[in-house]
């Protein structure tokens, strides 16, 4: 079966974003050395602090925003992600 243009498109589209966001995420990471990448965890209260601001304190002001502002539905949701 044949797809359409646009169809085609889209999945040469998506197929290319998916390879150029990996290799550049591959490409970073093979720049570091392992003494790069264990550095951080050596302050672990600096790490803790910044789990806890990235996956507890940003979403809560996110709900929080989203619960007392007038939005959209839609834009709610995107606020959210």
């Amino acid at each position: 079966m044949i797809l359409p243009a646009k169809e085609s498109l889209e999945i040469v589209f998506n197929l290319s974003m998916l390879g150029f966001v990996s290799g550049s995420m591959i490409a970073l990471g093979l720049n570091l050395t392992i003494a790069q990448i264990i550095a951080p965890f050596k302050h672990f209260k600096i790490v803790i602090r910044a789990l806890l601001a990235n996956f507890l304190i940003v979403p809560l002001v996110a709900y929080g925003l989203v619960s007392v502002l007038p939005l959209p539905e839609g834009i709610k949701h995107l606020f959210l992600l």
